[in-house]
C-alpha cells in the first residue's frame, strides 16, 4: 500500500533509513512479522528518536527524561565553568543563564514527556538539578533547604512548570 502511494506522491523514501516502532506494552514482539519496503526489511526497534525527543515501545518517557537530564546537567557545568573564569559567579548572569537556557533545554518536548514527572523519581532528579543551579545562584550554604531557595528566587519547582508549559 505503501509503494502504490509513493509511485504516486513526488516524494523520494530512503527505505535503508526508515525503521519502526510498534508502541505497545507487550514484552515480547514474536508475533509481528518485519514488514517490508521497496524490498527492503525494515527493522523493528523499540525506541526512535524525532526532532529531539526518545520515543520508547512502552511511551514510558523514562529514555526521554533521562537524555533530557544529562543535556541539562552538561550545559550546567559548562556555563558553570564559564562563570567562575569571567564573571566570578555573579548571581544575576548565573540567575539569567539557567532561566534562558538550562529551563529551556528541560521543557524542549515536554508536551511529549510531562506524564513522566508524576513519579516521585523523575520529581527527586528535577529537584536536584534545580537544587544545584539555586545554590550556585544564591550562594547558599549546602543545608538551605531548596524550597527555600525557589521562594527566595521566585522559581517553581521544575516538575510544576513542566506541567505548565506542556
Amino acid at each position: 500500500m505503501a509503494q502504490q502511494w509513493y509511485d504516486r506522491a513526488p516524494l523520494s523514501i530512503s527505505s535503508q533509513k526508515m525503521v519502526i516502532t510498534p508502541f505497545i506494552r507487550k514484552r515480547h514482539l514474536r508475533c509481528l512479522k518485519e514488514p517490508t519496503l521497496f524490498e527492503h526489511t525494515l527493522q523493528l526497534t523499540t525506541e526512535v528518536q524525532y526532532l529531539g525527543l526518545i520515543l520508547d515501545k512502552g511511551l514510558m518517557r523514562k529514555v526521554q527524561l533521562k537524555n533530557v537530564m544529562n543535556k541539562a546537567y552538561r550545559a550546567f557545568w559548562t556555563f558553570k565553568g564559564i562563570f567562575v573564569k569571567t564573571w566570578a559567579q555573579k548571581p544575576s548572569v548565573v540567575h539569567r543563564i539557567y532561566t534562558m537556557a538550562i529551563r529551556h533545554i528541560l521543557t524542549y518536548g515536554s508536551m511529549v514527556w510531562w506524564l513522566r514527572v508524576r513519579h516521585n523519581v523523575s520529581r527527586t532528579e528535577l529537584s536536584d538539578l534545580q537544587r544545584l543551579a539555586c545554590l550556585a545562584i544564591t550562594g547558599a550554604m549546602k543545608m538551605t533547604p531548596t524550597a527555600a531557595m525557589e521562594a527566595l528566587l521566585r522559581h517553581l519547582p521544575l516538575h510544576v512548570m513542566i506541567k505548565v508549559e506542556a
